[in-house]
């Protein structure tokens, strides 16, 4: 069986393409890994046939064409990883990431049976949708923690003092002081009064927790770590505010090398606004905590973290951080278990290659085309 495998967010995506690949060779399966935009944006077309062709996504409306005509001759089959599978209310009722037209004749897998209904739901046959779990919470457990660096080396890559405690800021600000085109098109798929709402939620939310960290650090020595979000970028955010911070602090530092699991791995307190990697600490066994300095209204909050606590002033920041506090922010295992579903016997990457070793012993043939 020959398979490719599309990525396209390295940190994200990258060490979960070369699991499966690693995998499949062991099956005795041939396997390429590419950037999806280095095949894909330029046009390229490739003078080979894959049995298998495995993407990130699958909701652009075009993506499957965008698949097939890089190569010479036709693909039968495309495996949809859907990378973004666990979302706000807002973009949930928006059916953001939901494949439309041909892409719905792919196959479709998902972490757990909330995708699934998700999915059917929307009108993709069952079929095509199978729960295979999250290939992010394998790359979790304590089999694969080996594989990231230790505090030594993550201190010798950045430029970070290994004796401090480290504190860690997960960023989803990815529409926060974003461009008024930006918010129209996000206006466009939830509508314009959400879409102001939420950026203006975010913007602030982002002013404040950037003063309570520059309060904390200003009377704290530690090292304190910002991770933007891939897609939180100096073209479309302002970062005035954080290189403004960066550049009067020596410890502070906006580092959005290593994957999010490396600095979790590493961190001694962990902090996240609304992002959707708190899963990852859940499933390293590490304590994030969830700031809120202004209220987000449940149509806009993620379902994953509406019953958790969360911290919403200064004081129980410096707290949290400070302090070897009890406060815990354990998320709803039944929320977590209908969306991640986890097979203790089997590992998510071998529950895949055996859906695709299924998919060509079966010879299933997809329409792909018009």
């Amino acid at each position: 069986m020959k398979v490719i495998i599309f990525y396209h967010e390295i940190q994200r995506e990258l060490q979960n393409a070369y699991l499966l690949k690693a995998e499949l060779q062991r099956r005795g399966h041939e396997v390429y890994v590419y950037h999806y935009d280095y095949i894909v944006k330029p046009k390229r077309v490739l003078y080979f046939t894959p049995d298998i062709v495995i993407t990130h996504c699958l909701h652009d409306p075009k993506a499957v064409e965008y698949v097939t005509r890089t190569f010479n001759s036709k693909i039968t089959r495309i495996v949809n990883l859907q990378y973004e599978q666990v979302m706000s209310n807002m973009w949930d009722k928006a059916t953001y990431q939901i494949p439309q037209g041909i892409e719905k004749n792919a196959m479709h897998l998902c972490w757990g049976e909330m995708g699934k209904n998700r999915f059917i739901s929307n009108g993709i046959n069952e079929e095509n949708v199978k729960v295979v779990g999250c290939l992010n919470v394998d790359m979790c457990s304590e089999r694969f923690r080996s594989i990231y660096k230790n505090k030594e080396q993550m201190a010798s890559d950045y430029n970070l003092d290994k004796s401090k405690e480290w504190i860690l800021f997960l960023s989803s600000f990815t529409l926060a002081q974003v461009k008024k085109s930006q918010q129209k098109g996000m206006g466009i798929r939830v509508g314009e009064a959400k879409a102001t709402e939420f950026c203006e939620i975010s913007t602030e939310s982002r002013k404040i927790i950037l003063e309570w960290i520059e309060e904390y650090i200003s009377n704290n020595d530690c090292e304190f770590v910002y991770r933007p979000h891939p897609y939180e970028k100096r073209k479309l955010n302002n970062f005035d505010a954080l290189d403004e911070l960066e550049s009067k602090s020596e410890r502070f530092h906006v580092i959005k090398e290593d994957s999010v699991r490396s600095w979790i791995n590493v961190c001694d307190k962990i902090n996240t606004w609304i992002s959707t990697s708190i899963i990852d600490a859940y499933f390293m066994n590490k304590n994030c905590a969830i700031l809120r300095p202004v209220n987000i209204p449940e149509y806009l909050d993620h379902e994953l973290m509406m019953n958790s606590n969360k911290i919403n002033n200064y004081e129980e920041f410096y707290n949290y951080n400070k302090f070897d506090c009890n406060m815990e922010f354990a998320l709803d295992k039944k929320i977590i278990d209908g969306y991640y579903s986890v097979d203790k016997n089997k590992y998510a990457y071998e529950r895949i290659c055996d859906l695709l070793e299924k998919i060509y012993k079966d010879n299933l043939i997809m329409k792909l085309y018009s």
